[in-house]
């Protein structure tokens, strides 16, 4: 288990120091891996699982306190990554099916949402085969996606429905 700071980094760092990290840190016991999840959300640290396939990581997901629901201390933003070569094969929307599956007791208090660009129908199919429903939309700045047009930095934020 690691935690995160919230702040982007760039492919070379999550490459060469943070992925590394993350497959060192894997827990190993489930009941202390809740607990540790419980207490990092309470304390505001915000936790990461490595996603495995046979025994090799191929992704991860994380926690974090969303920007766009900064007034609500109880709302939560689920986040996940696959390295490339995995996209496609059903592996993002079990880990997540998984991961609530773990977590629904634990986290009843919060609200839960994640957001994807508009233009990721992939993500936003993971999204929904889970029970996240459509919220809002809105458009990064320039400054946090500079290489990509108005249209492509539109994204949806959804909100997951038990």
């Amino acid at each position: 288990m690691a935690t995160i700071t919230g702040r982007a980094h760039s492919r070379q760092a999550i490459e060469q120091r943070i992925w590394p990290r993350l497959v060192a840190k894997q827990p190993r016991n489930h009941e202390l891996h809740q607990l540790t999840t419980k207490a990092l959300v309470e304390q505001r640290q915000m936790p990461i699982w490595v996603i495995q396939l046979n025994h090799q990581a191929c992704g991860w997901l994380h926690l974090r306190h969303p920007w766009y629901c900064a007034d609500n201390p109880r709302a939560l933003a689920l986040g996940y990554r696959l390295l490339p070569q995995y996209w496609g094969q059903g592996i993002a929307s079990a880990a997540v099916k998984y991961w609530l599956q773990q977590t629904t007791l634990m986290l009843a208090d919060s609200e839960l949402y994640a957001d994807t660009l508009a233009t990721n129908a992939a993500s936003q199919a993971v999204l929904r085969n889970n029970h996240f429903v459509p919220w809002r939309s809105f458009c990064y700045s320039a400054d946090y996606l500079p290489a990509l047009s108005a249209s492509q930095r539109t994204a949806e934020i959804f909100n997951w429905r038990q």
